[in-house]
């Protein structure tokens, strides 16, 4: 990535995990195994050719699983459309928010262990938000928006459920890019306020994600990167979920589109850039 992309990439819980269906080989699908109708699963692929066809999708991959036992996996479409490369059932795809529940997940091996509780105030992990204090306008400042104190400290479930009151918080300008996410979450906690009382309302924030991240960090004595693979994705067989695409995986990442005027357009890498800069959100992994 480049040095951009890895500071925004920071205030990510993860960097836009990137995930395959490769485990699920045509030799393993068993509809019978999974009680359902190889008739009935037929239907899945023309349909989804369909979307392909009318210019909604350029390439879908679907999975049917029950029981333990895959009914249906295919692939249609294309896994670039400029070069016409198909769309595969290995194909990977950058999965962006759904890194948040993956996140969730390892703070959970971590209260299941009982190192961590989720009524544990998050200044006793990372210690700059001590004394964070609340905007009661919210995101709005004026003459009548006096900060005030914050009734209760925010909360590890705080954080998982949206409802801590962070909101996305913005580097200082020309400071230099953070060297770790130890040091980035710590600087901007100093800087910020809280947009709400804790508890008491919901806003979604990326940064409160990344923070999510840190305390799993201070919990674990490692780095978030080491402590998913380790914990989550290595004993679920997750060999093509990570943080950044190896480069031998790099053909296999589909290309990420938009729809402008109609029609399936790349997207950007400087939209994206642009979107990282404004809204704190996951970068691309390749």
């Amino acid at each position: 990535m480049t040095a951009f992309c890895k500071l925004f990439g920071l205030f990510a819980a993860m960097c836009s995990l990137a995930v395959a269906a490769e485990d699920f080989l045509v030799e393993k699908i068993d509809p019978a195994a999974a009680g359902m109708s190889p008739e009935r699963l037929a239907r899945i692929a023309p349909r989804m050719k369909e979307f392909v066809d009318a210019g909604k999708a350029a390439g879908i991959v679907t999975l049917v699983a029950r029981h333990g036992h895959v009914a249906h996996v295919a692939a249609a479409g294309y896994q670039d459309l400029a070069s016409k490369t198909a769309m595969k059932t290995d194909s990977i795809f950058r999965i962006m928010s759904v890194t948040k529940p993956i996140t969730g997940a390892g703070v959970m091996v971590l209260v299941d262990e009982g190192r961590l509780s989720l009524l544990d105030p998050v200044e006793k992990f990372i210690p700059e938000f001590k004394g964070i204090r609340v905007n009661p306008c919210g995101t709005r400042n004026g003459f009548d928006c006096q900060l005030v104190p914050a009734q209760r400290p925010f909360t590890v479930l705080d954080l998982m459920t949206h409802t801590s009151g962070l909101g996305e918080a913005g580097g200082g300008r020309g400071e230099a890019a953070p060297s770790s996410r130890a040091e980035l979450i710590a600087t901007s906690a100093q800087r910020m306020n809280l947009i709400f009382q804790p508890g008491t309302a919901w806003n979604y924030t990326n940064f409160g994600i990344g923070v999510l991240g840190r305390i799993i960090e201070a919990v674990s004595g490692q780095s978030f990167d080491d402590f998913m693979a380790e914990r989550i994705f290595l004993p679920l067989g997750m060999k093509d979920t990570s943080f950044q695409v190896q480069a031998a995986k790099s053909a296999r990442v589909a290309t990420v589109y938009t729809t402008q005027n109609g029609k399936l357009t790349p997207l950007d890498r400087s939209l994206i850039l642009r979107s990282l800069a404004r809204r704190h959100e996951y970068c691309q992994t390749q």
